[in-house]
């Protein structure tokens, strides 16, 4: 049997579930890390509490005493915690004997039975038992397992299959080594990082904590020079700025937060575990208000593979939704040294999807589902005291108290005081205390609670839903934390309970700070006080508008309400010429003109949008780690695009993927439209069927350049746009009232029906709408009429169970904790919005009808299932079936769609076949452009490879020189050229499975390694000290690597060479960039001298942004200098 280790808790313990139980021995790996359970029911009891005849705040507000500390006691046989300690066969039995007799007795001995088992005494923790039981002291206490509405656990065969993937879950989390138990969590958080990474079992690693790692080159260089790390590729390192924040500032930059992500991946094994574990590296991104409130490393972001793609359930097991909510809900997660309680899921829509930011990167979408979870206690945790003593701000924050997840929900959502809510309805509100936003501090008193929306008195009907107002006083204020931008006139966020859209209230003259919420806005009775629940957090903000891509979902609603629709296609498919046209001839001159390319890069950036948000362009070993920024780095460097092959290269790629994903996506520019958010007329001057679109400056639509849409007859939608009726032709009026609202378009407050509400169901809390004054399109158009809904209820149940129920059902102890495991199970349940969405699409395609009573009866379904987890709709595949054999035209609710069609009768069919026929004849003729411009791009560069051959000459000089004072040259040449070639062996031999980060970073680390091999001799320090330069320029500026780079870009030029040119610029791009823009400063002819290079600090680069003004004018005179000659 495996040795049992010294108990050695670094968290609390939790009396219902038994402790768990560490081995020492390395051997037995099929043991279990952890005693099974006889329930598992994981409550907000798990920590001490106070008698239940105490209050509830003062029952909410105990803490857990650290049970773990630095200083621990000797126990009686002198032995330190964490020390070996190898009880014998009978020693173990009889723990696990007291295991059990310990649940089933009173709380009176829970303290005296745990101190012995966390001190390693298992004779005296038996003892205890004994004599408590011979006593007849215990009373009682049933385990009492999580009641579900929905499934009762089964036994027999299905239970044993179940408890395999059950366990398997169970034991999934890796555990630390010993050496480790005091390090800072981003160390430890690193480490296992890279443990994983490499496949390394780190529970078996003697791994002692060294305070140098808070440095994190020095944690680096003893992780690769450790044994159990030799030959491994490691993975890419966290961001440095990332890591000091983590280390030094508490997980912060300011308002910027470091984020915890991991991804579970299915691993494809039959035998061993079906998911695998990845941990992100450390990176800045936007914070939140509970990362504000408690700290970001509190959250551990977790993506796993959607629940319909794990491993398929045996006869008679559970449905896997109920074994996956059960595994992440009930028990907490040790992982870390922490214990990490699950809290959140969101439904599996979201797309995951690498960027291509550098060759070899593919996109690989997949379904996920994304779990939260919050870390309740941890050996670095201590207790604070109550909840609402604690200071409120992040003076205290370095210090972590402990604190349950249902204690974190509670402050959040104030279930006491919504007890009427839809325990459904409410899991969703979470999202907004995990939105990303940008914190504006307010007074309570500042925030006007309005008790009335605006409404149609015939009606009722709400017609400001989801917007409020905003002094303008207030909005003023608000670039200072926006980063200095032009003053908005609509935010998007969130404060307290309420959510929306706020815009100037452009009435008052009161010169005051505030803010006001209406009924519609608020979600949940909140607790105003709190200064967290008073701090206006924005999401976004109105901005200059520019052409919008038209969505896919508008076609067949363009065509179905068109009144010629050959007319209509052939509109749609001029404009998708000429823009492809425009385009191509934009390109064509930015390669003559660097400036413009620049600027044409700055328009068409493809950056992800989580791309880091640091000081300076993030870097991938000798390049920035995004296109654009490459393309934009080797400009600013003084590269031509038409005398360097690389950046033409590079430029020509860019433009494929833009036409690329053209094809794919079909994102059709239309020169007179645009997005802009929608928001209502609080003046009531707009009558019905009228907007209001104002510009900040003239709209560049290439016709007009108009500053507002007055007079015009414009169509307004709205996506997703299923019905007819989504789209809806409105006249556009300019009221002086509202001219200070600008960028944002205003939708009538009058009329028995908001316009927002006809196109598909919209409202005004951030949603945006199409605009379109293109006349060919809009004057080839009438609006359809709302359908009437049919009536789809017999195909839904709903859930309807509010808050107070599950607390009258369940207790003030354990009512938040069902309400997370019943929400995730809802959640996790299979999506049918995808499925339904998607046969919708392929069902209209192939009939080519979106108006006859099959369609619209699909896009009524689509709506009532797009807010299913608010609303409480439960919808499964026999609904599905039956709505299918009811609702629609026979023949077609089973058959699929044809695969390909013959013709292209349906609009998409009909414009991607032009799309592609555009495109190819434009990319022949760019080709054409290429090959026969006077100018010929190649790789090589007499710059580069001249800084190389300058320094040799220079120190070696002619053949009368010669000697044993200039042998070093050569001898450093030939040493370099040899490391040169093991470094880009190195590359090429690199796996190829890994990411093409993880395949950058380790030769760029070796690349960096290198350094000057000098013979020994009386001028030995000299040159080395010549060469490195430490003290005076960066390290990666140096003499001696510039000259690495120099001589590595001759290497490769060769015919056949082993060093291959991709490797020499994802490596020193950084240094060769450098050697080029000292090029430009040096003497030559008038035509090619521009000026002396100008060097640049990371932040300012950062912020860099192409001067339209300056290129236009440039461009000018070049043109009139032309045209003179």
């Amino acid at each position: 049997m495996a040795h049992i280790a010294k108990f050695r808790p670094t968290y609390p313990i939790h009396p219902n579930p038994r402790p768990r139980i560490e081995t020492s021995s390395r051997a037995d790996q099929e043991r279990p890390r952890r005693l099974p359970s006889t329930h598992g029911a994981y409550s907000s009891t798990s920590y001490p509490q106070l008698p239940s005849t105490g209050t509830r705040s003062d029952r909410h507000a105990i803490e857990c005493t650290p049970l773990y500390t630095d200083d621990s006691p000797e126990d009686e046989d002198g032995l330190k915690d964490g020390s070996s300690y190898s009880p014998t066969i009978s020693e173990v039995d009889a723990l696990e004997e007291a295991f059990s007799l310990y649940e089933k007795n009173s709380k009176s001995t829970d303290d005296k039975f745990l101190i012995a088992a966390i001190n390693g005494d298992i004779r005296k923790a038996k003892n205890i038992i004994d004599d408590a039981s011979n006593n007849s002291t215990f009373t009682t206490r049933p385990s009492q397992p999580l009641e579900s509405t929905q499934s009762t656990p089964r036994s027999g065969k299905g239970t044993r299959d179940h408890s395999s993937l059950e366990d398997c879950l169970k034991h999934f989390w890796p555990q630390l080594p010993l050496g480790l138990d005091h390090a800072p969590f981003p160390i430890i958080w690193e480490i296992m990082r890279i443990a994983l990474h490499c496949s390394v079992n780190i529970e078996e690693v003697e791994l002692p904590y060294n305070e140098d790692w808070k440095h994190q080159d020095r944690l680096w260089e003893d992780i690769k020079a450790h044994p159990a790390f030799n030959g491994k590729t490691l993975p890419s390192k966290s961001d440095a700025q990332a890591w000091y924040d983590s280390i030094h500032n508490n997980f912060r930059d300011g308002e910027r937060s470091i984020s915890l992500k991991a991804s579970m991946s299915l691993s494809g094994s039959s035998t061993g575990p079906f998911m695998e574990l990845e941990l992100q590296p450390l990176k800045h991104e936007q914070g939140c208000r509970l990362f504000r409130r408690f700290g970001p490393d509190r959250f551990l972001e977790l993506t796993l593979p959607s629940i319909s793609a794990w491993p398929k359930k045996s006869r008679g097991d559970e449905d896997t939704e109920i074994i996956a909510s059960r595994w992440l809900t009930r028990e907490p997660h040790s992982f870390l040294g922490r214990q990490w309680a699950a809290f959140w899921v969101k439904d599996g829509r979201k797309k995951s999807s690498l960027q291509e930011s550098s060759p070899g990167m593919q996109s690989r979408p997949q379904i996920l589902e994304t779990i939260r979870l919050f870390a309740e206690a941890g050996r670095d945790f201590a207790k604070l005291g109550p909840i609402d003593a604690r200071p409120p701000r992040a003076k205290n924050s370095i210090v972590r108290p402990y604190l349950t997840r249902a204690q974190m929900l509670d402050w959040l959502l104030n279930f006491e005081d919504n007890g009427s809510e839809s325990y459904l309805k409410l899991f969703t509100r979470i999202s907004l205390g995990l939105s990303k936003t940008t914190p504006f501090v307010l007074q309570e008193n500042q925030i006007h609670h309005r008790e009335n929306d605006l409404r149609y008195l015939a009606t009722g009907d709400v017609m400001n839903d989801g917007i409020g107002r905003i002094s303008p006083s207030l909005m003023k204020k608000l670039p200072n934390v926006l980063g200095g931008r032009e003053i908005p006139c609509a935010v998007q966020g969130r404060i307290g309970s309420a959510k929306g859209m706020w815009i100037t209230d452009v009435t008052d003259t009161s010169n005051e700070d505030w803010i006001e919420t209406h009924p519609k806005q608020r979600k949940w009775e909140c607790k105003w006080s709190d200064e967290y629940h008073h701090t206006l957090e924005i999401r976004s903000f109105s901005s200059k508008l520019k052409p919008a891509n038209l969505n896919t979902q508008f076609l067949p609603v363009l065509e179905d309400r068109a009144i010629d629709k050959r007319a209509m296609r052939q509109t749609i498919s001029d404009r998708i010429s000429d823009e492809i046209s425009k385009e191509m001839e934009y390109i064509k001159s930015a390669l003559k003109h660097p400036e413009l390319l620049r600027k044409w890069v700055f328009e068409n950036s493809m950056h992800p949008p989580d791309r880091p948000c640091h000081d300076a362009i993030p870097f991938l070993g000798g390049l920035p780690a995004f296109d654009d920024d490459i393309i934009n780095f080797l400009l600013d460097g003084g590269f031509d695009p038409l005398k360097q092959k690389y950046l033409l290269d590079r430029v020509v790629k860019r433009q494929r993927q833009k036409y690329e994903k053209l094809e794919s996506e079909m994102k059709i520019k239309i020169g007179r439209s645009a997005y802009a958010y929608m928001v209502v007329d609080f003046l009531g001057v707009l009558e019905p069927n009228e907007i209001h679109l104002g510009f900040s400056s003239r709209f560049e639509d290439g016709v007009e350049d108009p500053l507002d849409l007055h007079g015009f007859d414009v169509l307004v939608g709205r996506c997703p746009a299923h019905f007819p009726s989504d789209i809806q032709k409105v006249k556009a009026v300019f009221k002086p009232e509202l001219r200070h609202l600008q960028d944002v378009v205003i939708f009538s407050s009058k009329g028995d029906k908001p316009l927002a509400d006809k196109l598909s169901g919209g409202d005004y809390d951030g949603d945006t709408a199409w605009v379109c004054w293109d006349p060919d399109i809009v004057n080839n158009f009438r609006s359809a009429k709302v359908p009437f809904k049919p009536n789809l209820s017999p195909y839904f149940k709903r859930d309807k169970t509010t808050v107070g129920e599950l607390l009258k059902r369940h207790g003030k102890d354990k009512f938040i904790d069902v309400m997370i495991e019943q929400a995730f199970r809802f959640s996790l349940k299979q999506d049918f919005l995808g499925i339904c969405t998607a046969y919708k699409e392929k069902f209209c395609h192939d009939r080519n009808c979106i108006s006859d009573r099959p369609a619209l009866a699909l896009s009524s379904l689509l709506g009532d299932i797009a807010d299913q987890a608010k609303q409480g709709i439960i919808f499964g595949q026999k609904d599905w079936d039956a709505f299918q054999r009811d609702m629609l035209s026979k023949g077609h609710y089973k058959s699929s769609p044809k695969k390909q069609i013959q013709q292209p009768d349906h609009i998409l069919d009909f414009l991607r076949t032009r799309i592609n026929a555009v495109i190819c004849d434009e990319l022949n003729a760019f080709n054409g452009f290429i090959r026969e411009g006077p100018v010929k791009a190649y790789l090589y560069d007499a710059d580069l490879a001249g800084y190389w051959d300058r320094f040799q000459t220079d120190f070696e000089g002619g053949a009368e020189n010669e000697g044993r004072h200039t042998r070093w040259v050569s001898t450093l040449k030939s040493r370099l050229r040899a490391d040169i070639w093991d470094c880009a062996e190195f590359w090429s031999t690199s796996g190829t499975k890994a990411s093409y980060q993880d395949k950058v970073w380790p030769p760029y680390e070796r690349w960096r390694s290198i350094s000057p091999c000098i013979e020994e001799g009386h001028q030995h320090d000299t040159i080395r000290s010549f060469l490195l330069q430490q003290g005076n320029f960066p390290p990666e500026l140096s003499q001696w690597e510039l000259l690495k780079a120099s001589l590595a870009f001759t290497m490769s030029q060769r015919p056949k060479s082993d060093v291959p040119l991709s490797f020499v610029w994802q490596i020193v791009g950084r240094q060769l960039q450098y050697i080029k823009a000292q090029s430009t400063g040096l003497d030559k002819t008038a035509e090619t001298r521009r000026g002396i290079p100008i060097l640049m600090a990371s932040n300012m680069y950062a912020a860099l942004k192409p001067d339209g003004r300056y290129i236009r004018r440039l461009m000018s005179e070049e043109e009139g200098q032309s045209s003179a000659a």
